[in-house]
């Protein structure tokens, strides 16, 4: 696997993985836990969106490299 392989394959990974935690401070109860794990888990989100803009953005600038 080359280094943009991997590079996108780490990207995706970290995506999928800050999306579902940030889904599950989200949904869990509120009796468990403050505001403060809902506030991370939209934090979580955004950090998702934009691991993809940057998956996109990382694509665009490397279409010369082959995988």
């Amino acid at each position: 696997m080359s280094l943009k392989g991997f590079h996108l394959f780490f990207i995706a990974v970290a995506a999928l993985f800050s999306a579902a935690f940030g889904i599950w401070a989200i949904i869990i109860e509120d009796g468990a836990s403050g505001k403060e794990v809902t506030v991370i888990g939209y934090i979580a989100l955004t950090a998702s969106v934009a691991l993809a803009a940057y998956a996109v953005y990382f694509c665009r600038k490397s279409k010369n490299i082959s995988l």
